[in-house]
């Protein structure tokens, strides 16, 4: 049975190269029928290669063209990222330039020269804010400085275009106040935690909660009428006075802009 396979292996291989050498000498056109033979089974292969070929060009202009357009895009986003802190910037100026026309006007009876100035850092914990302006002209130790809601502080160190406030609210300030129905007088002194502690108010004050206190004037300092705080809590004690605490009415930790009172008498001018 083997050998009957390999006669037959034999003759095919025998009739196939027998086909090879007839179609090398037949002729078609001007190619034999071996040529033809072998650019049909030749074509297939160049065509896909050619592909290939093509394929892999469009793959790297593919890539080159993603690689561009990544790099758009991060560009894109910086510049997107800028606007919107241009944004954020121009915001912050509209809404500082509003505080200040707010400031400006507020306490219309102050007949007195003052100065707009923009808070440029503030430490609530510290008791402290640094505020500036173009020039500061006229501006001393003691200077009063209020915003629309009442008294923010008073200065306590200049510079030609800055200055530093000492806020009611610091442990070490005091404000001599009087209730808005003119029946009780006291100080008002800064807790170090953003409220106030209301002292020397004698047992048989009528204070309530709400009440609203000014500025008497009696500390030489502050002018007389100007808001400093709220009562929020009022509290009989074993001594002569009650125990009593407020809030500022000045938002201290949101204001932008203070009004500084360059013309009121009761300032120093010490440097």
């Amino acid at each position: 049975m083997t050998a009957v396979r390999t006669v037959l292996l034999r003759s095919l291989l025998l009739w196939l190269l027998l086909e090879l050498i007839a179609a090398a000498q037949v002729r078609r056109a001007d190619e034999t029928v071996l040529a033809s033979w072998v650019r049909a089974a030749v074509a297939p292969v160049a065509s896909a290669a050619e592909w290939l070929t093509t394929a892999g060009g469009d793959l790297r202009e593919g890539l080159r063209d993603t690689a561009r357009l990544a790099a758009e895009v991060g560009h894109l986003r910086g510049e997107l990222d800028d606007a919107e802190t241009r944004i954020r910037l121009l915001e912050e100026d509209r809404a500082a330039l509003r505080e200040a026309l707010d400031v400006a006007v507020a306490m219309p009876e102050l007949d007195t020269p003052s100065v707009v100035a923009r808070v440029t850092w503030r430490d609530l914990a510290g008791g402290v804010m640094q505020v500036s302006a173009g020039r500061l002209e006229g501006v001393v130790r003691d200077t009063v400085v209020v915003a629309p809601g009442g008294v923010v502080g008073r200065v306590i160190r200049t510079a030609p275009h800055a200055s530093w406030v000492e806020l009611v609210t610091r442990a070490t300030a005091a404000v001599a106040v009087r209730s808005a129905d003119g029946g009780a007088d006291a100080l008002t002194v800064g807790a170090g935690n953003g409220t106030l502690r209301v002292d020397y108010l004698p047992r048989r004050s009528e204070l309530l909660r709400g009440t609203e206190l000014l500025t008497s004037g009696a500390d030489g300092i502050y002018p007389p009428g100007l808001p400093v705080a709220q009562v929020t809590a009022v509290r009989e004690s074993a001594g002569a006075f009650l125990e009593v605490t407020a809030n500022p009415s000045a938002a201290i930790a949101d204001t932008r802009v203070v009004r500084l009172l360059t013309g009121w008498p009761g300032r120093t001018e010490r440097p």
